[in-house]
């Protein structure tokens, strides 16, 4: 069985991924709880009872909890790890999508509890970022512990891999690397925009497909449409660009995947929010971790097809509670 979950955990990303193998992958790591400011007066403008609740004396997770419908608190990830799989002390492969704090915050936690990681995916990034640089609601730990991994020569092995490359234990679990290439990773670095180089991955298995798009922009997918439309097509799986906004959108990218479900990794930032664009092509449903909360993707070997959430389910839309 494939068993993917995605994670409740804020404005950020993390993906978790049980291979038939035994192998464990991790996308991305948000270890932050903190419901940042802008997002939170989004959530309750909408509300027509926070004023209530705040006078009651809510503050927080819990105001938001009390007073946003179908808002789910985020978890932490290394709790859900620790709780969720047998062998949680050993992680098969980390891949880091792009270098972005939201992509990366927690990697010093998993250092601190000795967490292994046999083998790191890393971009050829030249990114540079000052401890003065970095938001409040992140430790710049996580960075400097990001600096460290892509060194090490041994454990965890570092590999820098690129679209088309392929390796044994990449075709033992069908990973395909649908992004960066090189020309696309020069690129971003020249203009220092990271989410250009961002990691999109394609995983095959008993008649699915499931594209993970990191935060990859517009560009590279209407690239990747006319390039690469063979491997993009009857997707069963899309989990959304750049949180499902608009600047990770690509209408030729995702009409040609159809995909039946699409998972947004927050989602609905009303200013910026693609929901209902993915929702046009999309042929069951656009599922945001914030109003679900942690989704989970299990197929079988036989290709049975099963999406549960943690919360808002309804098994009439095929959701089944976790």
């Amino acid at each position: 069985m494939l068993k993917i979950h995605f994670l409740n955990v804020g404005h950020g990303d993390c993906t978790l991924i049980e291979f038939p193998s035994g192998r464990t992958t991790l996308i991305d790591i948000n270890n932050s709880r903190v419901v940042d400011e802008k997002t939170k007066e989004e959530l309750l403008s909408t509300s027509g009872t926070y004023s209530l609740y705040e006078s009651i004396g809510y503050q927080g997770i819990e105001l938001l909890e009390k007073s946003v419908t179908d808002f789910v608190a985020p978890v932490d990830p290394i709790d859900y790890i620790n709780d969720n799989l047998a062998d949680s002390d050993n992680i098969f492969r980390f891949i880091l999508t792009h270098p972005d704090m939201d992509h990366m915050s927690g990697l010093y936690r998993l250092k601190d509890e000795k967490k292994s990681i046999m083998n790191f995916w890393d971009t050829d990034n030249k990114k540079d970022v000052k401890e003065s640089e970095v938001s409040s609601r992140f430790d710049y730990r996580d960075w400097e512990t990001y600096q460290e991994l892509r060194k090490t020569t041994e454990n965890p092995k570092v590999l820098k891999v690129l679209k088309g490359e392929q390796r044994d234990f990449f075709n033992e679990d069908s990973i395909k690397i649908l992004s960066p290439s090189e020309d696309i990773i020069k690129r971003a670095n020249e203009k220092g925009k990271w989410n250009l180089l961002s990691y999109i991955l394609l995983i095959e298995y008993a008649g699915h497909k499931i594209v993970l798009g990191g935060d990859a922009d517009t560009e590279i997918w209407d690239e990747l449409a006319e390039s690469d439309d063979d491997l993009l097509n009857n997707v069963s799986i899309l989990k959304a660009p750049h949180h499902g906004r608009g600047s990770g959108y690509s209408q030729k990218a995702v009409s040609i995947m159809n995909p039946d479900w699409t998972i947004c990794s927050v989602g609905k930032k009303p200013a910026q929010d693609s929901s209902n664009k993915y929702r046009h092509y999309t042929n069951k449903k656009v599922l945001s971790t914030r109003f679900r909360g942690n989704i989970v993707a299990e197929i079988s070997s036989s290709g049975d097809l099963k999406m549960y959430c943690e919360d808002n389910y309804s098994e009439d839309d095929e959701l089944y509670p976790l």
